[in-house]
């Protein structure tokens, strides 16, 4: 991954937090990506993973810190957007840019457990911030909903133009060998494209989960209103 790819990825990823955020660290975060892609120590590949790992950890929080501000207020579907966005970003990384990226040292199911309740997590945050408009579960409810549809369809989108474009790099995943060696497939582009058009059947799913979810969201914002007004207002 070059630099200039680099820098341009994170710059999708910096326009996940606040407007006022970026103002006033954007440049700092920038200069910081720089000086690690500049350190052989660390070069593109361990950069990329502290990037993704620093998404995902910091977002939620800043976007939070923002709304008790009443800085900004978030859709379900601008929150489905953003959060399709880490995740094609986290696909790309993981299947092409670096295929050995591994789980940050974790166990596999123990990351995989992690990433999955990140997820929920993520669900349950469109529904509480969208029902800070009307106060309403069903704004909970439908953001929830939409949040997932649209986030984990942007993924699904990007798992299949990825193992298309990229098929050399992603045929050589252990999983993909094994799956195509038991299957009827002819070819293995036949094999992951079918595989992944399939994976879109399971959307509705996703949205009765994303809609559980963002209404438990939108149900704990009611409840910590009650103690702290400036979050649940």
């Amino acid at each position: 991954m070059s630099t200039r790819v680099a820098e341009r990825l994170y710059a999708l990823t910096l326009a996940l937090y606040p407007a006022r955020f970026r103002r006033e660290h954007g440049p700092a975060m920038r200069q910081v990506l720089r000086e690690m892609l500049d350190d052989p120590a660390i070069g593109p590949w361990r950069a990329g993973r502290r990037i993704l790992a620093d998404v995902w950890m910091s977002v939620l929080p800043e976007r939070l810190a923002a709304l008790r501000e009443g800085a900004v207020r978030m859709s379900g579907p601008r929150y489905g957007l953003a959060l399709g966005l880490v995740l094609g970003v986290a696909v790309v990384l993981t299947n092409v840019v670096d295929p050995g990226f591994g789980y940050f040292g974790l166990d596999e199911n123990v990351a995989m457990a992690l990433a999955t309740g990140a997820l929920l997590a993520n669900f349950a945050a469109a529904g509480f911030l969208a029902s800070r408009a009307t106060g309403r579960l069903v704004a909970g409810l439908r953001a929830g909903a939409l949040a997932a549809l649209i986030g984990v369809g942007l993924m699904m989108l990007t798992f299949l133009v990825v193992d298309n474009l990229f098929l050399d790099i992603v045929s050589q995943q252990p999983d993909k060998i094994w799956g195509f060696e038991h299957s009827h497939y002819a070819s293995m582009r036949a094999y992951v494209t079918v595989g992944q058009l399939r994976g879109f059947l399971l959307l509705p799913v996703f949205a009765v989960i994303g809609a559980t979810c963002g209404g438990i969201g939108a149900a704990a914002r009611k409840a910590v209103g009650a103690v702290l007004p400036g979050v649940g207002a």
